[in-house]
């Protein structure tokens, strides 16, 4: 139809992770909230078991790179016995697992700069993770997501012309953050791909 793709940056991290329920019981290394251990440079893996309703753990391990944890018994308990802790380890090999394993994969983020347009089609909008995707690991989605139905309300509400404009430019407000965070974050990493600034 003639219009423009946006400008697109993009931080390639490579990351995968899986993920599995375990039953939990009274007196579990974590207690009743979890273990976290976080992935930092030079230490691209990481995982966290936290607690659900029903006495039950979800514990995900997650690896940037390529570096992913496998999604069978040996490989996962070997992934979790070379993180930095040995927490995560110490409560898997002995808990009982009540589901599969469930992996997920992520090549990185991505963010769609359509507040740089000159021209949109009017009626359309774009929304969540299609303006802008971030590391999961860094749970920043939704929330970006819901700040956007608030901006896209309050730009109703205001009713100027074109919507898509106003909406495009309070939409990359509310990225900002978030993304400088994931990015951020990401970039420590020598082996992420993406521009870096000062």
């Amino acid at each position: 139809l003639g219009f423009a793709a946006p400008a697109t940056d993009t931080v390639k991290v490579g990351l995968g992770y899986t993920t599995r329920l375990y039953r939990r019981r009274p007196g579990d290394a974590g207690g009743r909230l979890g273990v976290v251990v976080i992935t930092e440079p030079p230490n691209p893996r990481g995982g966290v078991a936290l607690a659900l309703e029903g006495d039950r753990w979800i514990v995900s391990a997650v690896g940037y790179f390529g570096n992913h944890p496998a999604a069978d018994e040996a490989g996962f308990l070997e992934f979790l016995a070379g993180l930095p802790s040995p927490a995560l380890h110490d409560l898997v090999r002995t808990a009982e697992p009540i589901s599969e394993f469930k992996t997920f994969k992520f090549a990185g983020s991505v963010r769609r700069r359509y507040e740089t347009l000159n021209r949109f089609p009017e009626g359309y909008l774009v929304f969540g993770d299609a303006i802008s995707r971030f590391n999961p690991v860094f749970g920043q989605g939704m929330t970006s997501a819901a700040l956007q139905a608030a901006a896209l309300n309050d730009c109703l509400a205001a009713g100027a012309a074109p919507l898509w404009k106003m909406f495009f430019r309070r939409a990359a407000r509310i990225v900002d953050v978030p993304w400088s965070i994931a990015v951020g974050a990401d970039l420590a990493f020598p082996q992420t791909q993406g521009p870096r600034g000062p």
